[in-house]
């Protein structure tokens, strides 16, 4: 979808268009539960029409806190459609951290993930002077009788009527937060038009269709989650799945096998290390055969890497290697299915590039990603 969209806007179109599909998958108790893109799509009006009966009106802002989970999307998409813009935390971020944050991005609602996060947003609210609603999206440890301004999800998505409202191109869609020198914070803030654009930069350059699975395993906060979980999901409508929590989302990875993945050099870095302690604990013809093929590999991908054919014999050895090693090996990772994937931030160390490539991934790297899309949001009180 080219020129001017929203992310909402993509989201009622993949619903109209092939809304029996799953959008996205949510690891609960062990089991994978799946909503579709016109359940997504309707949990989104449903929330932001409550949301428009609680005030929200065009340029507010909402916080989300938490692990990735389909009612935090859904929360920045119905801030979205309202011309409002989204500011997601990362889960572990402390409280003055937040409270620097929610006065910076003048945030008037804060949608939270559970007991433990709504407590931090509590902690500070008297240092938010903006704040007016807090809401919490798990039931269990609601504190809802105690303060008339924090309610549930269920509560505020039921207390709406209608809406119609999508939002402008041009809107500000989200706004990133990290920290800057002397402990202050820095926005940034990211347009529809820029998300989309760089969406569509990246499906210029890959094939990426309804198909394709990821896995949201990033902290909402960060640029490559948007990207990934955001604007690539719902400019192409493939599906995306949220990990139990981040202690099981490598099993979790391996049980999905995302087709397409975005993470930045510590993910990769942190894979590359496993995969070769995982070989030196293995038994000694394990560890031969691998420490051939993996020769073998590295020298195919210099050959590449240089713009040269590799040479028959060394194809031939790379066939055999893929068989015994590789394809295995990328299994019991996850990697099997992957097709594609691309990593963000600060450059990826060339080892760990031409190492995953070596092994048959599809590695690319896209330094700098955020910055042509984006600019530097100026303090809500300045």
């Amino acid at each position: 979808m080219k020129a001017a969209t929203t992310l909402p806007q993509l989201l009622y179109r993949n619903a109209a268009s092939f809304g029996a599909r799953p959008a996205l998958r949510e690891k609960r108790g062990g089991i994978w539960q799946v909503l579709s893109w016109s359940e997504y799509a309707a949990l989104v009006s449903r929330f932001a029409a409550g949301l428009a009966a609680h005030g929200c009106a065009r340029g507010d802002r909402l916080a989300v806190i938490g692990d990735n989970r389909p009612r935090l999307y859904a929360a920045m998409l119905a801030v979205q459609s309202l011309g409002g813009a989204a500011v997601p935390l990362p889960p572990d971020a402390e409280p003055d951290w937040i409270a620097q944050v929610l006065n910076h991005a003048g945030v008037t609602m804060v949608v939270a993930e559970d007991a433990e996060q709504v407590e931090k947003i509590i902690s500070v609210k008297q240092r938010v002077p903006g704040l007016r609603l807090v809401v919490q999206t798990a039931s269990h440890g609601m504190r809802q009788a105690q303060h008339d301004w924090l309610k549930s999800f269920e509560a505020v998505a039921d207390a709406g009527t209608s809406q119609t409202e999508h939002g402008e191109p041009g809107d500000t869609a989200l706004v990133l937060h990290d920290a800057a020198a002397g402990g202050d914070v820095r926005g940034t803030t990211l347009s529809h038009a820029n998300l989309v654009a760089a969406a569509e930069a990246l499906m210029a350059t890959e094939i990426i269709v309804q198909t394709d699975e990821t896995l949201a395993w990033l902290p909402m906060a960060w640029f490559s989650d948007v990207l990934a979980s955001q604007a690539l999901f719902l400019s192409v409508g493939f599906t995306c799945n949220c990990p139990e929590d981040p202690e099981t989302a490598r099993r979790d990875l391996r049980e999905i096998g995302p087709t397409v993945l975005i993470a930045p050099p510590r993910i990769w870095d942190g894979m590359l290390a496993d995969i070769e302690t995982r070989a030196s604990q293995a038994t000694g013809m394990k560890r031969a055969l691998f420490g051939r093929f993996r020769s073998v590999a590295e020298r195919a991908e210099r050959h590449r890497a240089a713009g040269e054919s590799v040479p028959p014999l060394l194809r031939l050895k790379l066939t055999l290697g893929e068989a015994l090693v590789f394809a295995p090996m990328r299994d019991q990772i996850g990697l099997r299915r992957l097709r594609w994937a691309n990593t963000g931030g600060e450059p990826l160390a060339p080892r760990t590039l031409h190492g995953f490539r070596a092994f048959g991934v599809n590695l690319k790297q896209s330094y700098g990603m955020l910055e042509p899309t984006s600019s530097v949001l100026e303090p809500a009180h300045a």
